[in-house]
């Protein structure tokens, strides 16, 4: 706990979930395990490569051109939605 504690305080949270891969981990789970993959996928949003790494399953979900260009455009959008909220 020390350790994760440390390491918080030394970098911003995002750049420590991707720097020890917690957030592919987490939001591979939650895009798996809530069917949210299949709906993405058919969307055109990510591309899914299933395989096996030895004996082990290897699911690989890539965000398209298209899946980024609206996650830009939904970004955007929250940050209008922010910026005209009153102080």
């Amino acid at each position: 706990m020390l350790w994760m504690k440390s390491k918080v305080l030394n970098s911003r949270f995002q750049s420590l979930l991707f720097q020890d891969g917690v957030w592919d981990i987490v939001l591979g789970l939650f895009l798996l395990t809530m069917g949210v993959a299949p709906l993405l996928k058919k969307a055109g949003y990510v591309s899914i490569k299933k395989e096996f790494k030895g004996k082990k399953p290897h699911t690989m979900i890539r965000l398209t051109g298209e899946g980024r260009n609206a996650f830009r455009k939904y970004r955007q959008s929250m940050k209008q939605i922010l910026d005209d909220l009153p102080d």
